[in-house]
C-alpha cells in the first residue's frame, strides 16, 4: 500500500511540475510568431533578390542600347572607304 501511494505521490509531483495549459498555450503562441517572422523575412528575401535580378537585367538592356548606339555613331562618322 505504502509503494502505491508514494508511487501515486511521485506521478501527481510530476504532473504538477510540468507546464500548465496556459505556459503550453503562451510557448505554442510565441513559436507561432518566430516561425511567421521567420516566414515574412523569407519573403522578403526573395522579394529583394527578384527586384535586384530585374534591375540587373534592366542595367543590362540599357547598356547594350548605349553600346548599339555608340557603334552606330562610330560607323556614321567613319569614311564609306575605309573601315
Amino acid at each position: 500500500m505504502r509503494k502505491l501511494l508514494l508511487v501515486m505521490g511521485s506521478v501527481a509531483l510530476l504532473y504538477a511540475c510540468g507546464p500548465s495549459a496556459e505556459q503550453q498555450a503562451a510557448e505554442k503562441a510565441t513559436q507561432d510568431s518566430i516561425a511567421a517572422v521567420k516566414e515574412q523575412a523569407k519573403m522578403d528575401s526573395i522579394a529583394t533578390i527578384e527586384a535586384v535580378k530585374e534591375q540587373a537585367k534592366q542595367d543590362s538592356i540599357t547598356a547594350a542600347v548605349e553600346q548599339a548606339k555608340q557603334d552606330s555613331i562610330a560607323a556614321a562618322e567613319t569614311p564609306k572607304g575605309k573601315k
